[in-house]
């Protein structure tokens, strides 16, 4: 189990689940995985480091990345604020059959835990429902 939405999606598109399986959302909120692109203040090549964030930032990188077949993760880019083109494109991808439905995921997304409390979260997922 996982909070990445995707993540029995690729397992199957792998081999490693069956394709029964399917992505569910807990009755009282679900956990979002948020993705960060830092620049350390001592980075040796800021100017590359910014073309990469920018990159990742490109609709052609985050669409890539939406994709079961390589990652699918959702997008960080405002839909909003692409063109029409673009919009249906996100739109129209196949997240394949065992990811539920964006506007589904997004009804029951929670907010991001915070960083002091993920290493006991895990833990304890890890101790109490992995285990059993």
């Amino acid at each position: 189990m996982t909070y990445h939405q995707a993540h029995a999606q690729n397992a199957i598109l792998t081999g490693q689940y069956k394709e029964s399986v399917r992505t569910i959302v807990m009755r009282d909120g679900s956990i979002y995985n948020t993705h960060f692109t830092a620049i350390p203040f001592n980075a040796p090549n800021k100017p590359g480091a910014l073309v990469t964030a920018n990159f990742l930032l490109s609709f052609e990188a985050q669409y890539s990345k939406n994709d079961p077949a390589n990652w699918g993760d959702f997008t960080v880019l405002d839909l909003n604020r692409l063109s029409r083109e673009e919009r249906e494109l996100f739109k129209t991808l196949d997240l394949g059959q065992a990811t539920l439905p964006v506007d589904v995921l997004a009804q029951h997304a929670v907010p991001e835990i915070r960083a002091e409390y993920l290493e006991a979260l895990e833990k304890g997922w890890e101790e109490h429902v992995l285990r059993q």
